[in-house]
């Protein structure tokens, strides 16, 4: 396993040892004696998602979560804004693209989205605090400067496929000047 610091602060890329033959592959997704260097996690979840498919960019208002997140199957591109107003990257985003046996870490005080670019990809996360029901929160995919690659596969949707409650995100702009007041 190779770790590697990324850009924004606290964010990370973790390469996972991969073993592959001619059945597939097995990797080790965790091993809390070999995380020691990040927090403890408490939620396991897992989306599947179809190719153009957009979800984000999710924080929660009141318990941020910090997220180990990996592809499992498929590819997405993975990206992180930064939502602290104290912290002087505020309003920076971060984006990777994600196959198997690559994870990226994203400590709180990150509103975090990806968007799938094959079909049926199969996504999972690990969160250092447990959903709070009423406390998630969206921020619009389209206004924090994020800039989302194109799908370049033929009857991709050309515009993301979005659920209602990421239709209804507030804007950047709106978030922060609700937090800088």
């Amino acid at each position: 396993m190779v770790v590697k610091d990324l850009p924004l602060a606290g964010l990370k890329l973790i390469q996972l040892d991969v073993h592959n033959d001619k059945r597939g592959y097995f990797t080790e997704t965790y091993n809390k004696d070999r995380y020691d260097f990040l927090p403890e996690f408490k939620q396991d979840n897992v989306s599947f998602s179809m190719i153009g498919v957009l979800r984000g960019l999710h924080y929660q208002e009141t318990q941020p979560q910090g997220k180990l997140v990996s592809v499992i199957s498929g590819c997405v591109f993975d990206a992180v804004l930064n939502i602290d107003p104290k912290h002087p990257e505020f309003g920076k985003w971060f984006g990777i693209k994600l196959v198997p046996g690559m994870q990226f870490y994203v400590p709180p005080f990150y509103a975090h989205g990806f968007k799938v670019l094959e079909t049926e990809t199969l996504f999972q996360y690990k969160c250092t605090e447990m959903f709070k029901e009423g406390d998630g929160r969206t921020i619009a995919w389209d206004t924090a400067g994020i800039i989302w690659p194109d799908i370049d596969i033929d009857n991709a949707p050309k515009k993301p496929f979005l659920s209602e409650q990421d239709k209804k995100g507030e804007s950047f702009v709106e978030f922060a000047s609700r937090k800088l007041i």
